[in-house]
């Protein structure tokens, strides 16, 4: 009995309950294009203050083949991931640049959003135009995406979300077999809201601060396995300035943080979207730098460690060149590339 009591004593004070560890990302080297219009480049646009590299990037069904939108170029550039080479270029055919795109089908068949004609144009994997939709719903669209089921689903200017030919802002805005919402209730706590359309069922998944206040919250997507990938803006003090951090963050189908580490925003050129997770669950991101855009691949390590960001020890940015950025006649202060860049990052 007394030996009993002893156990159920150190039973509490050390629980045999294992705390899990948070695991990390690290990040592997998929390619590198350089600026430019020949082949194996993407263009960069300079604008006062600003540069914009390649909107967004995609991935299809497969998890295979990945597409960059080369709007400059007229042409959307397909990179085979699985040897790692540059495997066909769609070419656009229009007067204007598109904004964004989407792609369905293997690869098949491609959208293309031109914001300031308000059109949705059907292109074919050889650049053949098949149909072109006309926006006439009253909102501006900024981007948008494609569902199988649930059509065009545009993002405005007004930071809502639309159907095609709806002006009734979404609550739950559709991706894949999902819907979701994200909201930060305060600068320390946010929540992302998933609805699974054919089950049925909903979930809440808590999202907290780590490093600093909470700005910003992304959603990237879901893999084949219910797992959550989302991006995480906080802003810490640093000899008295403000520096925003970048986290990558994977949540389980349960809803518990399983890794994160932190990853770099662009200090060169803006990307509208610059993330994509593939079904098996690794994230790639197109980072614009100055001589260059690069592409990496962040998977999860296997082996419990300690988080350590790993911006620093990855990327180097170089400090600003005279002729970096066209010259800005409203804002000096967006100048400033070579340190840190105020809230918000994007």
């Amino acid at each position: 009995r007394l030996i009993l009591v002893f156990l159920l004593i150190g039973s509490v004070i050390y629980p045999v309950t294992e705390v899990k560890a948070l695991l990390s990302f690290e990040p592997e080297a998929v390619t590198q294009l350089a600026w430019g219009s020949g082949d194996g480049q993407v263009a960069l646009i300079k604008a006062p203050a600003n540069n914009f590299g390649p909107p967004r990037i995609l991935i299809d069904e497969s998890g295979v083949s990945l597409y960059l939108l080369d709007s400059p170029n007229q042409r959307i550039v397909v990179f085979n991931l699985e040897n790692r080479q540059l495997s066909a270029t769609v070419p656009i055919s229009s007067d204007e640049q598109a904004d964004d795109f989407c792609v369905l089908d293997h690869g098949k068949h491609f959208y293309l959003l031109f914001n300031q004609a308000k059109k949705v144009v059907l292109y074919n994997q050889d650049g053949k135009i098949l149909r072109i939709y006309t926006i006439d719903n009253r909102f501006n669209p900024l981007s948008f995406q494609c569902n199988q089921k649930q059509g065009f689903i545009f993002q405005a200017i007004d930071g809502h979300f639309y159907r095609f030919g709806s002006d009734t802002s979404l609550t739950l805005i559709p991706n894949g077999e999902y819907g979701f919402f994200l909201d930060k209730q305060s600068n320390s706590e946010g929540t992302l809201w998933l609805h699974h359309y054919q089950d049925n069922l909903s979930q809440e998944i808590a999202i907290e601060r780590r490093a600093g206040p909470l700005e910003t919250l992304g959603f990237i997507g879901i893999d084949r396995n219910n797992n959550v990938y989302l991006t995480v803006e906080e802003t810490v003090q640093k000899q008295g300035t403000e520096m925003v951090r970048r986290f990558l963050r994977k949540y389980t189908k349960n809803g518990e943080l399983e890794a994160e580490t932190e990853i770099p925003y662009s200090l060169f050129a803006y990307t509208l979207q610059d993330l994509v997770v593939t079904p098996s669950g690794d994230v790639l991101q197109m980072i614009p730098l100055r001589t260059h855009l690069t592409i990496v691949k962040w998977v999860v390590v296997t082996k419990t460690r300690a988080f350590q960001p790993l911006l620093p020890q990855l990327f180097s940015y170089l400090t600003t060149q005279a002729d970096d950025f066209l010259p800005s006649e409203t804002d000096e202060k967006t100048l400033m590339r070579g340190g840190y860049l105020p809230p918000m990052a994007r």
